[in-house]
Parts: C-alpha cells; sequence; structure tokens
C-alpha cells in the first residue's frame, strides 16, 4: 500500500533507517484503517467468519477490502454437531469492493470466506497514497522540535491560530472521503 522506497524518499531519510520507516508506514496505514473504519493493507488468504443477522440475508459485507479474489466459501447452520460445508463460488457475486451476495437462498447462520484482499503497492489509488506519505512527513515533523501551529487571517481582518495535533488536512479529507464511500 505504501512502499518503504517512497517513504524513504520523500522524508529524505538514508537507507540504514528502513526500520523506523517501516513503524512509521505502520502506524499511518494503521490510522487510516481505523478513521476510515476498515481494512485495506493487501492481505493473501485472509479468513473471516461471519454470522448473518438473520436467516433470510442474501448481503454480506467484509472486513477487508477491496476483495482480490474470493477464493472459498462455507457455511454452516447452529446446531449441536454441525459442520462447515463448502459452497460453489458460482454461486456468490462480489458487489464493489466489500460485499458479497448469495445469488440463490439465504446465507446460513455461520458463513467462513476465505479471500486475497486489500491494496497492494500497485494498486492502491494515488489520492491515497500520496494521502499516506503526507500524514508520514507530517507525523515526522509533529515529533521533532519544530512549530505546527499555523497562523491564519480572514477576510475581515480577524485572526487565528489551528492545529491538528493528529492528522495532516489533506490525510483528514481522504479518510472522510473513504469513510462515507464505504458506509463506515
Amino acid at each position: 500500500m505504501l512502499p518503504i522506497s517512497a517513504l524513504r524518499d520523500r522524508l529524505r531519510l538514508p537507507p540504514d533507517q528502513d526500520a523506523s520507516l517501516v513503524s512509521i508506514r505502520d502506524q499511518v496505514i494503521g490510522l487510516f484503517e481505523s478513521k476510515t473504519g476498515a481494512r485495506w493493507k493487501f492481505e493473501e488468504d485472509h479468513v473471516e467468519t461471519l454470522y448473518p443477522d438473520h436467516d433470510r440475508l442474501t448481503l454480506l459485507r467484509v472486513e477487508l477490502r477491496p476483495i482480490v479474489e474470493l477464493t472459498k466459501v462455507e457455511e454452516m447452520d447452529l446446531f449441536p454437531g454441525a459442520t462447515f460445508e463448502e459452497q460453489d463460488l458460482a454461486g456468490v457475486l462480489v458487489i464493489g469492493d466489500r460485499q458479497l451476495r448469495k445469488l440463490s437462498g439465504f446465507w446460513r447462520r455461520v458463513v467462513r470466506l476465505t479471500y486475497d484482499g486489500g491494496w497492494t503497492d500497485a494498486t492502491c489509488p494515488a489520492e491515497v497514497r500520496e494521502a499516506l506519505l503526507l500524514q508520514a512527513a507530517f507525523q515526522q515533523e509533529r515529533h521533532s522540535d519544530q512549530k505546527l501551529a499555523v497562523s491564519s487571517t480572514n477576510f475581515e481582518g480577524g485572526s487565528g491560530v489551528y492545529l491538528d495535533a493528529e492528522m495532516h488536512p489533506v490525510f483528514r479529507r481522504c479518510c472522510e472521503a473513504r469513510a462515507r464511500r464505504s458506509g463506515a
């Protein structure tokens, strides 16, 4: 989602600082995921167990997005001795980046999914990557001794000082937009 090389270039750090860059990258991605209410970092063979709210449900939302490839769907009823039964993938339609529709019938009470999902370095949208890089630089600057408060003057002659101690403005807008699109 955010290559170390891009982060190193943006922060102007030497290659011997890569260990700290991994930590910064993970913090920024973690903040992005917490603010958008979803997981985005690529995982292969991610296993997720869902418990549909009622027995007449045909649509499920998964945790990790976007769904890259659905590899296994298993369902089980809730009664003693029940076991998971593998379902035909042709009976499940991926809708958008995180929803699954069962084409015939309803989901059982327990659904276990195995899928590849999330963004890789190559598939992460450019505006998200740029927001992540800006946030990483902002966090690095925030932890330095430099002053981050910004003075402003409005058209009426008034002034103020503002500071968002947690997020770069572009990063904040990107998080808000992704949260709105996903319904988080």
